[in-house]
């Protein structure tokens, strides 16, 4: 082998060596951000917990609200 033809084989190898890190990296990324985003809801979910159910208000009462603040 010549040595142009390793330098190319050399610059290749780093290339796909450099790909492959990054989709590593991006693998752990998405991985932290969807543990982030199940505690998140985990949390939004305790939360909802301790304030208790909405109270739905009917369109009724909307439609009064909107009156009564004209």
């Amino acid at each position: 082998m010549s040595t142009r033809t390793l330098e190319i084989v050399e610059v290749n190898r780093k290339r796909e060596r450099k790909k492959i890190l990054l989709q590593n990296k991006r693998r752990y990324d998405d991985r932290d951000l969807r543990r982030l985003s199940v505690k998140r809801t985990c949390e939004k979910k305790r939360l909802a917990e301790i304030r208790g159910p909405l109270k739905l208000v009917t369109r009724k009462e909307k439609k009064k609200k909107s009156f009564l603040a004209k």
